[in-house]
């Protein structure tokens, strides 16, 4: 967990799935975290912005 993350979520890992070299985790939310006061960053048109 990041120590200054927007948000967090706990999960239980419920699959998994290999992809060529890669392993997909697939997992069921148990718990979340959320800081809304503070303000996120966005990715769109190319470019990262203020939320």
């Amino acid at each position: 967990m990041l120590a200054d993350a927007l948000a967090v979520f706990d999960c239980r890992v419920v699959e998994t799935m290999d992809w060529g070299t890669h392993t997909i985790f697939i997992g069921a939310v148990v718990a979340a975290r959320a800081e809304p006061s503070r303000q996120g960053l966005v990715y769109r048109a190319g470019g990262f912005a203020a939320a």
